[in-house]
């Protein structure tokens, strides 16, 4: 069944969109990035990876066909899900999951009706514009999605040790504007030297998160990105899952 989601799932979707950072930027030269296009860069995995909770949330709410077998063993997250619980994908490096994903993302954009009469209804919303992801169009190896799709879905309790489900049904939209407001304290780089950080050795070209810089809260500029961080929810967010709600009850 899971857990409720909380302080696991932060710690979880900062190592996700480092995983999927490090995927696109293979074939990224970083002298080629100023501070600029680092952001920009970072706000496109911010975007796939909140398509991918909102689908996880979907799913688990029931709000996606998951019990069409089509949609189960083709489109859907929990397939992902399944692959990267089996393991053995280190070595995975074909690039089609990720344009299978692109696919689901299209779906879910403009509806789908299967043969036999179960619908994905047409969430749309800015979360699913193609120009929320208009810069990023490097493949993405398998064994790299599925890294991700595993942080998003597992966690291991540091008491027990025991590997967990995260249960979205249970997710709150507070949550996700926690999962914002963590990531705040960090600054994206596409290092352009081996760099030292807190607890680990990075190789150029490598995407990171780095929580050394002080820079937004000394400066206040922190608050002006929490400002914009509570509007991307509410734009993006919010409202495809809100319209997901009330489809759902108006079926009922």
């Amino acid at each position: 069944t899971g857990v409720k989601v909380g302080d696991n799932l932060r710690k979880q979707v900062r190592l996700a969109i480092e995983t999927l950072g490090n995927g696109f930027a293979v074939n990224l030269n970083p002298d080629d990035y100023d501070e600029a296009k680092v952001k920009k860069f970072y706000s496109e995995i911010l975007n796939i990876i909140y398509r991918l909770l909102f689908l996880l949330f979907a799913e688990q709410k029931g709000w996606l066909p998951v019990k069409n077998e089509i949609y189960a063993r083709t489109y859907s997250i929990d397939s992902l899900r399944e692959r990267a619980m089996k393991g053995g994908y280190q070595h995975d490096h074909n690039e089609d999951l990720w344009e299978g994903l692109k696919v689901t993302f299209r779906l879910v954009t403009k509806g789908y009706k299967f043969p036999g009469g179960d619908i994905i209804n047409a969430f749309g919303g800015q979360l699913f514009s193609d120009e929320r992801i208009f810069h990023i169009r490097s493949p993405l190896k398998n064994n790299h999605l599925l890294q991700a799709i595993d942080a998003l879905c597992f966690f291991t309790d540091r008491k027990n040790k025991l590997r967990n489900k995260i249960n979205y049904a249970a997710l709150a939209i507070d949550e996700l504007g926690s999962v914002y407001e963590s990531l705040l304290d960090y600054e994206p780089r596409l290092l352009t030297e081996d760099t030292e950080l807190p607890g680990r050795f990075c190789r150029r070209g490598e995407f990171v998160l780095d929580d050394r810089s002080t820079e937004r809260k000394t400066t206040g500029s922190y608050y002006t990105d929490s400002r914009l961080v509570a509007q991307l929810i509410d734009s993006a967010l919010v409202p495809v899952i809100e319209n997901a709600i009330k489809d759902k009850a108006s079926d009922q």
